[in-house]
């Protein structure tokens, strides 16, 4: 029989721990200490210093005379924890400053960054994720014609496809029943003023090719992204023409160099250049098409390149092998970049120009096979043309010259052209800025106004009464009242539901912005400066205030301040004092955004030489530019969606609403539904990343002050909605 006992050197601990001979219980860290450490601590105090053995500096804790160090099981001063070890991963990282959690404001183990927040479209997500700029339409708009664009129909997916291009940049536009729809997609080769393009019927694939004058590339639109299949094949030259020979099974591309014209065929693989016995002369911009009922590709017109500029007015065909000229008696007028299309019964021309004319031709005519027949005049019109033989519909892009009007898309009906659906865009009068747009975070809405028009958008676009005043308003949202605010110099009004309302006048008020501090609207103009509540203007009174040149305003949050461009200049008012502020980035066309989610002070580009936009971040008193992937044509007016965490951004020409906003991985969190779908562990107006609807007057960053109604405290305020708060509005 074996029996076991404790030596009677081992002391015994009332916590149950047992020590070493020439050591003592330290109850307090639960561990065995030297008496002289105990002793060493007799009449200090907590972090004193104190020696102890051959001279060991150290402090006191506990009474307890220790070497801080992290791994020796003692949270010390400094300390977050100490699990006993050096290593990170197990809840206390290496240097036992962090318990490894996300939300803590140290990057540990595993994690991409940590900001301190548990709110996501920030830079870093609330799974401590990093998170990148990027933008998503929100909204089609509708297709903004440029000088040169292509038109093709898609019979297998029943839509029309449209190649726009401005400059040297290329959109790729879609139409059906639903609608325009912009495709991220777009060619990146340009040059020929008209790039030609077909539908491939035995592909099932828009075919397109284009050139810069030195290289040609060969594309196809699979799954709504443009894929180069060839380059190079045929001659980089600008005017050619192509058409789908349905009969043949391949593209036919006609183009000329410096002494004759050239045929090629696509076969879906390779271009091949054929070899005719006849060939129409050197041409550029003729008008193909195939004609169905004939089986053969139809050529019309054309301008030669050459130094004598000829027009012609011949018509020619393509049997698969040779070309042959048909000699109609009556023809059309000679022209080139016209648009000819199929029809059931041969090819119908539109449009095109004449040497040194102003204006294109008006005339509208059709093809049987062996003669012309004039149609229609009067209707001078520079476009493109499709058609879907199929329901024998066809359709034109382009400008009406009759009308003057831009972006027309209309279809042939018995009467003429007709207007076709088309998304509902803005239409819009004077030089819009940002400071004509607000986001009413009430109603969930883009807010937008010029001069006699004013539109609403809240994933399409809708049209309101006009503003009061004629002149361009500048617009600001008040969270206090829930409603948008609009002011010029000579007026003040207010949008409630669809109406606008309280019209009175205005001090000479140039610029807008809600004072957080202030819980009131502030405006400012040369020599004025005022706070709306909601029915009069009374004057604030401040020192140091520029006088003239108010570009924009916003209120920083963080920061507590109001900040104005006026004059190109930056300024800042903390409530009574103007100091200026930093000098505003080296861009040429600029607007100010203060973005709450972010807490960040922003000058964004409106428009680029090249179609590009992006925005100045200020960071260590330097203006640095962050590119977004965001392709646009003209002007672009900005607003920051507190409730969608994100940036919006209207294109003045398209109409197109894009979302601006910091993404990665980490899901969205589902306010409404009150679900933790970000994983974070909070949920509903308990996550900060709801902070847009249930704590408006409370954005991150800033001391709220003001106890107001909001979403999540259990009461249908009168100025919430079911839309904005089902939490409390049923």
């Amino acid at each position: 029989m074996l029996g076991g006992c404790v030596h009677d050197s081992l002391v015994a601990c009332s916590n149950g721990l047992t020590c070493p001979v020439g050591t003592v219980c330290d109850l307090a860290h639960d561990g065995c200490v030297l008496g002289e450490q105990l002793a060493a601590c007799s009449g200090l105090a907590d972090g004193d210093p104190c020696t102890y053995g051959s001279g060991i500096d150290a402090r006191c804790i506990d009474q307890v005379c220790i070497v801080p160090a992290c791994g020796n099981r003692i949270v010390e001063p400094g300390e977050l924890c100490d699990d006993g070890n050096l290593s990170a991963g197990d809840g206390c990282n290496a240097s036992c400053t962090s318990n490894e959690t996300c939300g803590n404001g140290i990057r540990d183990v595993g994690e991409d960054c940590d900001d301190g927040g548990a709110r996501s479209h920030d830079g870093c997500s609330s799974a401590c994720r990093d998170e990148r700029l990027t933008s998503s339409i929100a909204s089609d708009g509708r297709p903004v014609y440029g000088e040169a664009y292509a038109a093709a129909w898609d019979g297998d997916h029943q839509r029309l496809v449209v190649v726009t291009r401005e400059g040297a940049k290329f959109e790729t536009w879609t139409w059906d029943a639903a609608g325009w729809h912009r495709l991220t997609a777009t060619p990146i080769a340009a040059g020929n003023a008209f790039p030609p393009l077909v539908y491939d019927s035995d592909r099932k694939l828009p075919l397109l090719v284009t050139t810069n004058g030195t290289a040609v590339i060969t594309w196809t639109l699979v799954n709504d992204h443009w894929k180069q299949v060839a380059s190079g094949g045929v001659p980089a030259t600008p005017g050619s023409s192509m058409a789908y020979d349905e009969a043949h099974h391949v593209a036919v591309w006609v183009g000329a160099d410096d002494t004759a014209t050239e045929t090629w065929t696509w076969n879906g693989v390779v271009w091949t250049r054929q070899t005719p016995t006849t060939a129409p002369s050197r041409r550029w911009y003729g008008a193909m098409a195939y004609d169905p009922a004939h089986q053969r590709v139809v050529m019309f017109g054309g301008l030669d390149p050459g130094p004598s500029n000829t027009l012609y007015d011949e018509t020619w065909e393509w049997d698969g092998a040779d070309w042959t000229e048909r000699l109609a008696v009556t023809r059309p007028p000679a022209r080139y970049e016209g648009s000819l299309v199929s029809t059931s019964t041969g090819a119908m021309l539109v449009g095109g120009v004449d040497l040194g004319s102003t204006l294109p031709f008006d005339d509208r005519w059709t093809w049987d096979g062996s003669a012309w027949a004039l149609q229609a005049s009067g209707d001078p019109f520079s476009g493109q043309v499709a058609t879907d033989r199929a329901s024998q519909r066809i359709w034109r892009v382009g400008t009406d010259f009759v009308t003057g009007t831009l972006n027309v898309f209309q279809r042939l009906g018995l009467s003429g052209w007709g207007d076709e659906q088309a998304n509902v865009v803005p239409t819009y009068l004077g030089i819009p800025s940002s400071r004509n747009v607000a986001y009413d975070a009430h109603a969930g809405r883009l807010v937008f106004v010029s001069p006699f028009t004013a539109w609403s958008w809240d994933g399409a676009w809708h049209a309101l009464p006009p503003p009061p005043s004629a002149s361009n308003a500048n617009l600001a949202y008040d969270p206090v009242r829930e409603r948008v605010v609009g002011s010029t110099g000579n007026g003040t009004f207010e949008l409630v539901g669809d109406q606008w309302v309280n019209t009175v006048g205005s001090p000479g008020i140039d610029v807008i912005a809600f004072d957080g501090k202030r819980g009131k609207i502030i405006g400012m103009g040369p020599g004025v400066i005022a706070t709306w509540d909601g029915a009069t203007w009374t004057p604030v009174m401040t020192t140091g205030a520029p006088f003239a040149g108010w570009q924009n305003l916003v209120y920083d949050a963080r920061r507590g301040v109001d900040v104005a461009l006026v004059s190109g200049q930056v300024f800042e008012l903390d409530g009574t004092t103007w100091t200026a502020s930093f000098a505003p980035p080296p861009s040429a066309q600029y607007e100010l955004l203060y973005d709450p989610n972010t807490g960040s002070r922003w000058f964004w580009d409106l428009q680029t030489a090249d179609g590009s936009i992006g925005f100045w971040e200020l960071a260590g008193g330097t203006w640095v530019r962050r590119m977004v992937s965001f392709d646009v044509f003209g002007k672009v007016l900005i607003a920051a969606d507190p409730i969608g965490q994100r940036v919006l951004a209207y294109e003045l020409r398209s109409g197109e609403v894009s979302s601006l906003r910091f993404t990665s991985t980490t899901p969205d969190e589902d306010c409404p539904s009150d679900a933790d779908t970000d994983g974070d562990g909070l949920a509903g107006c308990g996550d900060p990343d709801c902070w847009g609807r249930c704590t408006p007057l409370c954005p991150p960053f800033s001391t709220c002050t003001m106890p107001t109604p909001g979403c999540g405290d259990g009461v249908c305020d009168p100025l919430e909605t079911h839309a904005l708060c089902p939490v409390d509005c049923m």
